[in-house]
């Protein structure tokens, strides 16, 4: 009897759990734009966002920041190889509200990636 029950409770929560989920799943996705319209996404790095929010005072949709796979730099600390200064944290703070679009580059990179040598 006391097995039953617990199956019948556990049916009951399974049965709460996904009537509650089916609003979530009718949801519109948040970064989708209504019909004719786009989402702006701003980079390609630090400087150029900042002086993007200064002329338009509008935070974009998202923010754009690149790093690599063989190092993932630029994203808690800033990093510059000659593109501009990356830093994905700094564009987050900048425009909280703002989905991230990380680019990753595999620059000589590929076999390695193939191979497992860069699994965790």
């Amino acid at each position: 009897m006391l097995e039953s029950l617990r199956r019948f409770r556990a049916a009951g929560l399974a049965v709460a759990v996904a009537a509650a989920a089916v609003p979530a799943l009718a949801a519109a996705p948040k970064f989708m734009p209504p019909d004719d319209k786009i989402l702006v996404i701003m980079g390609q790095d630090v400087p150029n966002v900042t002086d993007y929010l200064a002329a338009v005072k509008i935070p974009p949709a998202g923010v754009a920041a690149y790093t690599s796979v063989m190092e993932a730099e630029g994203l808690s600390e800033p990093a510059d190889h000659g593109g501009g200064v990356q830093h994905a944290e700094k564009l987050l703070e900048e425009c909280p509200h703002s989905v991230l679009q990380l680019a990753v580059y595999m620059v000589d990179a590929c076999q390695k990636v193939a191979a497992g040598d860069l699994d965790a």
